[in-house]
């Protein structure tokens, strides 16, 4: 057990030691903050510059072509009669589909395949295209259209 006597000197030391630590830490505290230099500017050290030599001169003018001798006049030749072209014979071939022509071979549809591609491996199913009612060359096929797709 603790004597009476070393209960008093530790009460004594405890009294004035601990705000004595505490005082001691506070200043310790104190000095290390204001002796960061974190925000003090510092030298760095000089980098090396590279001279870059100047660019090289522009390239002489060119220079011009002499002139063209004018040309002579010479007279202008009298257009020859042309032989009239014989009419091509007529062939079984059908006529070339165009696009204010007549549908070819009395087709319902004109479909057109295109073979798109994705990268997805997780894509699949189809996908249709139609013309708008504003197309200037058959506008009166959009709602065939419009249905087929």
């Amino acid at each position: 057990m603790i004597s009476p006597d070393n209960r008093d000197r530790i009460a004594s030391i405890a009294k004035f030691g601990v705000p004595a630590v505490v005082l001691v830490l506070i200043a310790v505290g104190i000095w290390r903050l204001a002796s960061d230099t974190a925000g003090e500017r510092r030298e760095a050290p000089q980098t090396a510059v590279v001279a870059l030599t100047p660019p090289p001169p522009p390239p002489p003018p060119k220079e011009k072509p002499p002139e063209p001798p004018k040309p002579q006049e010479t007279p202008t030749p009298v257009p020859s009669p042309q032989p009239k072209p014989e009419a091509a014979a007529k062939t079984d071939a059908p006529k070339q589909m165009t696009i204010n022509g007549p549908p070819q071979a009395g087709a319902d549809a004109f479909v057109r395949l295109h073979a798109n591609g994705s990268g997805n491996a997780a894509a699949h199913g189809a996908m249709t295209i139609c013309q708008t009612p504003a197309n200037p060359f058959n506008a009166a096929l959009y709602p065939q259209s419009r249905a087929l797709s």
